[in-house]
């Protein structure tokens, strides 16, 4: 009996730190590629959300051997159109072809034309950017995937990394002693939210503090205070955007 509670005991355990380090790899995953799905959206109109967690889906967060081999981080597979390099997983020609690249870049502009140029995706850019839901199941009903919880998956992960924000922002170019940056500006909408009836506690400063509640994310607070998802994270030293409820955060004015 004590064989089976510790063996269910390390069973726990094991998923447990399964899960967050695949957690983890996905947050690094968003911080590293999170300005280039962006910069699609703009040049396209794919919301980034969808874009981010179509690629963490389909390359389990840059892991797999068709990301790492051959850049290819949407499954994207040959075509008759295709002159560029081709990919057999596990060397296998009879598995089906995949598109290789050069750069992850090339991989997100290559899949942003494919959609753009498909009639098979057309009616999807009819949604706006920040309309990820119907995206997610367009892109099911689509046959982008053969699995009937596509959009489900989808969805899933744009909520656990809050990819959503990212369906607001924009780029902004800032040059230092003649180096380029880049800099995320959101642009979130002005929407009510209502106060909750606990009334935020000041401290001596200008500042605020605020307790997190389950459910909230850096999204809601930055709409609840009128302040910018970044500066909470600068004033916080976050180096992410995910935030576990009971922790106190200094909500700058």
């Amino acid at each position: 009996m004590r064989k089976a509670i510790l063996f269910f005991i390390l069973f726990i355990i094991t998923n447990t730190l399964f899960s967050q380090r695949k957690q983890g790899s996905g947050v690094q995953y968003v911080e590293k590629y999170k300005l280039l799905a962006i910069s699609e959206m703009h040049k396209t109109g794919i919301p980034a959300s969808i874009t981010l967690a179509q690629a963490l889906h389909e390359s389990a967060n840059g892991t797999s051997q068709l990301a790492v081999k051959a850049n290819n981080h949407f499954g994207v597979k040959c075509n008759r159109s295709w002159n560029g390099g081709k990919f057999h997983r596990n060397g296998n020609r009879k598995n089906s072809c995949f598109r290789k690249y050069n750069t992850v870049e090339e991989a997100y502009a290559d899949r942003s034309y494919f959609m753009s140029n498909n009639k098979q995706y057309a009616f999807l850019f009819k949604f706006k950017p920040t309309q990820y839901k119907k995206w997610a199941h367009g892109l099911q009903r689509s046959g982008y995937a053969r699995s009937r919880v596509y959009a489900s998956h989808l969805l899933k992960t744009i909520k656990t990394y809050e990819l959503y924000q990212y369906d607001y922002a924009r780029i902004d170019t800032i040059v230092v002693n003649d180096t380029t940056r880049y800099k995320i500006i959101f642009d979130f909408p002005v929407v009510e939210i209502k106060e909750e009836k606990s009334t935020p506690q000041k401290n001596h400063s200008t500042n605020i503090k605020h307790k997190v509640k389950d459910g909230q994310s850096l999204y809601y607070l930055s709409r609840k205070y009128h302040v910018s998802v970044e500066k909470i994270k600068k004033a916080n030293g976050l180096k992410s955007n995910l935030i576990k409820p009971g922790k106190i955060l200094v909500i700058p004015k």
